[in-house]
Order: C-alpha cells, then sequence, then structure tokens
C-alpha cells in the first residue's frame, strides 16, 4: 500500500495526517528539488511556448516556458502573466482588453531571461474559444499562433512507473 501513495496522499492514507489536497496536482512538488534559485538559473537554448489558461471571472494566467541550454536540458519556468478580477475591484476585462495586457506583456523583460526569440507556440484554454479567435486576429503576422490546448490532464503530468 505504501508504494500506491506519495505526497499529500501518503502524509493522509499512510500517515494518517489530515492533510489539505486541495490544487495538489503534484504531490511529489519538493521547492528544495524543483526551484532554481534566481542567481542560478542557466542560459536558455529556446523559448518554447506559452500556456494560457482563461476566465473571465476567474484567474486568466499564462506561462512562459523554456528549454536551458545544459547537457542534460531542462524545462524551464520563465515568467509568468496573470489577470485577476479579484485583484482589480471584481474588473472583468473583454477578451480584446485581455489580449491586450497579454501582448504588453510578451515583449518586456523577463529576467534572468530577455526575449530574443519569439516563443514558438501558444496553447490555450480549449474550452476559450473566443479568446482563441480574438488571439487569432491579434497575434496575426507575429509568428506566435494560437494553439487549443488539449484538456486530458493525466497523460500529462503521470510519472511513468518502473
Amino acid at each position: 500500500m505504501e508504494a500506491s501513495f506519495s505526497g499529500v496522499f501518503y502524509d493522509r492514507m499512510i500517515k494518517g495526517e489530515w492533510t489539505n489536497a486541495e490544487g495538489a496536482v503534484y504531490p511529489m512538488w519538493d521547492p528544495a528539488r524543483h526551484v532554481i534559485p534566481f542567481a542560478d538559473m542557466p542560459r536558455l537554448r529556446d523559448v518554447m511556448g506559452i500556456g494560457m489558461d482563461y476566465g473571465t471571472t476567474n484567474t486568466t494566467a499564462a506561462l512562459m516556458l523554456g528549454v536551458s541550454d545544459e547537457p542534460k536540458p531542462r524545462l524551464i519556468l520563465m515568467d509568468e502573466w496573470r489577470y485577476n478580477p479579484k485583484d482589480h475591484n471584481d474588473l472583468r476585462l473583454t477578451d480584446a482588453a485581455l489580449s491586450e495586457k497579454f501582448r504588453a506583456w510578451l515583449p518586456q523583460d523577463h529576467t534572468p531571461y530577455p526575449l530574443t526569440v519569439q516563443p514558438r507556440f501558444l496553447m490555450l484554454d480549449p474550452a476559450a474559444a473566443s479568446m482563441h479567435m480574438q488571439m487569432q486576429q491579434d497575434l496575426r503576422g507575429t509568428g506566435l499562433t494560437p494553439w487549443p490546448a488539449v484538456n486530458d490532464v493525466l497523460p500529462g503530468i503521470q510519472v511513468p512507473r518502473r
């Protein structure tokens, strides 16, 4: 039984501790292992793309990912953009206004990663059809094309058992 649980689920099911698992998509998360100190950030080989989760009532967030220029390359979360209505007196934005704010963020300094290369992909929440259409219109001619992401979560986060 012990081998079948990890993280907060191990704490709950094996140790018998009452552990809050809300939002625990990655129960194996360990900041000591998964967070790189800012001063130790590696050089990047490539800016892969941006994944965006869209919301009008909830937060719209975009994560920019790059690949490190190391002998054993790592996927690096370079920067994050978000708009949360709760942080702005519950002011909800139209798709056009969200797109404008997102596009203003794109060329900014993503220290320690100045954008010398345009991200190759923009993966959008597939349920965000209206935002997808807005981004297609607004990004036309920039080389950054929005693509609908696949919402099949488990294959993307599972670790193969050995």
